[in-house]
């Protein structure tokens, strides 16, 4: 009892904070935020512990399979050159439409093949070797940001909805939206870039070759897996705190929307899984179940977000616009999965 009464003040606290500001643009309001989480996670141990076992048990069984040796893979291909070798096989098919350069196939085809954040990862990866411009690599990441086929078709579609074609018709609506995303975002011209091969040492023997793509696969792999764990924490402390599922409630009731379709919504923009998780197993609907899920797995969440932050906050890119596109091509993918849905006889 007496945790909801610390909650509420802190929250309280919280509110005043954001109009106080010390010294420039900094605040008291991370400070507070933290300080509310670590004083939730101190009374209540047992449930934040719990959530952190949830978010490895996550990460060893749907995460480390595939990611991991995934982007061994993709290590060993670009440093034998393999995005000379995409760029020509594909580029032109792939690219070439969108106005980008042939090179940024690679991270769009890793982005299709194995979801979030693999195509941010390379693209960040394209720019450090030179392969493209800001510009383009800023545009890029926006467009090989995605929800893989594994998790839509199996995790969602065959675990969640109890049918793998629910899966496909959500990688119809995913994939749809992002072209969409990528005609958008189209520049007049084709984006010219500087190859640059010159950090691409394929005299190198093997076995340093293995061990470097080894070692950068583990680091970006150990990386997401806490970005999991940490999410899985948060998504515990926020769906059960009293305030917020009372909150939560009032507003529902206020706007005449199931209260099953605002927690699942919510949760979901935080981490997909766990909304997805929710909205499946609802009273809702199977078409109002796919046109939310295509919706929270086309915007990703903000667990998305923060993972593809660490790979371009260090080269000074701006997120403001890619939360804004994906937003919006959520709200694509939740269009075009309805008329999916409303014209076909499944």
């Amino acid at each position: 009892m007496y945790s909801i009464y610390i909650l509420y003040g802190l929250i309280i606290i919280l509110t005043i904070s954001l109009i106080i500001q010390i010294k420039g643009k900094i605040t008291i309001m991370p400070t507070v935020l933290l300080s509310i989480l670590i004083i939730y996670f101190l009374l209540n141990p047992k449930l934040c512990i719990d959530a952190s076992l949830k978010g490895a048990e996550l990460f060893v069984q749907a995460v480390l399979p595939t990611v991991l040796p995934f982007m061994v893979l993709c290590n060993l291909l670009i440093a034998y050159g393999g995005i000379s070798v995409y760029s020509k096989l594909f580029g032109r098919f792939l690219c070439t439409p969108f106005k980008l350069s042939k090179n940024c196939s690679f991270p769009i085809i890793a982005s299709i093949i194995c979801g979030n954040p693999i195509g941010a990862k390379y693209s960040s990866e394209l720019y450090e070797k030179g392969h493209v411009q800001f510009d383009e690599y800023v545009r890029l990441i926006s467009i090989a940001s995605n929800t893989g086929p594994l998790f839509l078709i199996g995790s969602v579609g065959s675990v969640m909805l109890q049918n793998k074609t629910y899966g496909y018709i959500l990688i119809l609506g995913n994939y749809i939206s992002m072209i969409l995303i990528a005609f958008i975002t189209r520049t007049k011209t084709i984006s010219s870039y500087k190859k640059n091969d010159s950090k691409i040492n394929i005299t190198a023997n093997f076995g340093t070759i293995f061990k470097n793509s080894l070692e950068n696969a583990i680091i970006s792999t150990l990386n997401i897996s806490g970005y999991i764990i940490i999410f899985s924490v948060i998504i515990s402390i926020v769906s059960n705190s009293y305030f917020f599922n009372l909150s939560l409630n009032s507003i529902a009731s206020l706007f005449g929307v199931p209260y099953e379709i605002m927690k699942g919504t919510v949760l979901g923009m935080i981490e997909i899984t766990n909304g997805c998780k929710i909205i499946s197993s609802s009273s809702l609907s199977i078409n109002m179940k796919l046109c939310i899920i295509s919706f929270l797995t086309s915007f990703c969440g903000f667990s998305v977000l923060a993972q593809i932050s660490s790979f371009c906050s260090q080269h000074g890119v701006k997120l403001k616009k890619y939360f804004m596109y994906k937003l919006l091509q959520g709200s694509f993918a939740t269009i075009i999965t309805y008329v999916f849905l409303t014209i076909s006889y499944f």
